[in-house]
């Protein structure tokens, strides 16, 4: 049987793996145990034969939601590997370090990973595969859930043999009399009664029967915050529930109904209502962003570091990141929606990447954000506030 596997293929977070392929067996014995216990994985022996490599590589790079880097001699002097790390770390992923052998670091690679997070070394397959799932990063929205992996040819078959069953068992109820064909067949039967056309259901990306599961949040306050938009103290929420929820509020510890009550103190620190608040736990954005209806998101003073997952929120108007340490922006790519973005007494010092996004009309920043590189000619208002 071949050491490989088939890398993961869709839009739900997985982890890329960049490495030097003279060390493959090393790497897919480590990763496989991860495809194994149903982590999303992806690495370059999917790409089919003469594909755009490059192309390929970038694409699952952006739509990926953190990256392994397998650390070796070979892959210091890979300048692919070193053009992965470099776009990773400009998109704002989160990238691991996995040593498989003592390397000298140096020059650009060491400005590089020093921007990473190293895992200890190890020496076996499965002490590596348990040092990257132990060392926080890599949470449950990374694990494919359940029949996510069950292809619909599958499930068309099934049906198929359903169907032809209930057929021949309804023959047989025929034959035998107990169904009847009488008077009673005969009998007029009326027109139904006039119903309302259904309204447009959203688009939602439901593998087969995940509409039947409960949703595995990756962090505490994202389940709270998702039962009270839904009106609820507790329970299970659906995949399918995801579409009611039109706004989010985090600020910091707290979940919150609106933003009236947040200010920020001199030092830049929020507030709610007076009251101090701390740093949120909201890191993982992969259950918020399969919410297609929601128009408000505030993540303030969280330690959100990656957007991407923002990007397929087409009704997405106002976000904000006030308070926080990302400067990821150029991880929303061109999101077409949001119209309000609110950035005070954040890290953000670059509003270049902004320029992208068709409908953004104001741009909220602080005093002590100053200097900001943007671009001036772009189509939204830079609002300063204390």
């Amino acid at each position: 049987m071949s050491k490989f596997f088939k890398p993961y293929e869709g839009r739900r977070p997985y982890l890329f793996v960049s490495y030097s392929h003279l060390q493959s067996e090393q790497v897919v014995e480590t990763i496989r145990l991860l495809h194994e216990g149903r982590w999303r994985v992806w690495y370059d022996e999917g790409i089919p034969a003469g594909g755009d490599w490059p192309r390929n590589i970038e694409q699952h790079m952006r739509l990926s939601g953190a990256v392994l880097f397998f650390l070796s001699g070979s892959a210091l002097a890979s300048p692919n590997c070193f053009s992965e790390i470099k776009t990773a770390l400009a998109l704002g992923k989160r990238v691991m370090v996995v040593p498989l052998e003592e390397s000298e670091i140096d020059g650009e690679w060491r400005k590089l990973l020093d921007r990473c997070t190293t895992l200890a070394a190890r020496s076996s397959a499965k002490e590596r595969a348990g040092e990257i799932l132990g060392c926080g990063l890599v949470t449950g929205a990374f694990h494919r859930k359940p029949l996510e992996d069950l292809r619909w040819d599958t499930l068309g078959l099934a049906a198929s043999a359903a169907v032809f069953l209930a057929t021949l068992a309804a023959l047989f109820g025929l034959m035998t009399g107990r169904i009847t064909l009488g008077a009673a067949c005969a009998e007029e039967t009326p027109p139904p009664a006039e119903t309302a056309a259904p309204s447009e259901a959203p688009e939602v990306d439901l593998g087969p029967w995940e509409s039947l599961f409960p949703v595995e949040f990756p962090d505490e306050q994202q389940a709270r915050a998702v039962l009270a938009a839904l009106g609820r103290s507790g329970g299970d929420v659906l995949w399918s529930e995801l579409p009611q929820v039109r706004a989010l509020y985090f600020c910091g510890n707290m979940t919150l109904k609106g933003l009236e009550a947040v200010e920020f103190s001199d030092a830049g620190e929020p507030t709610v209502n007076g009251a101090r608040v701390i740093e949120g736990k909201v890191a993982d954005l992969g259950v918020i962003g399969r919410m297609p209806l929601l128009e408000e998101l505030a993540l303030i003073r969280q330690p959100v570091s990656e957007l991407g997952a923002l990007r397929e929120l087409t009704r997405l108007r106002m976000l904000s990141l006030a308070g926080c340490d990302t400067d990821a922006l150029a991880t929303l790519g061109a999101q077409g929606s949001i119209e309000t973005l609110r950035l005070e007494h954040s890290a953000v010092r670059d509003l270049s990447a902004l320029g992208e996004m068709s409908a953004l009309r104001t741009v909220t920043v602080s005093a002590e954000m100053l200097p900001l590189r943007w671009d001036e000619s772009a189509g939204y208002e830079l609002l300063l506030v204390k």
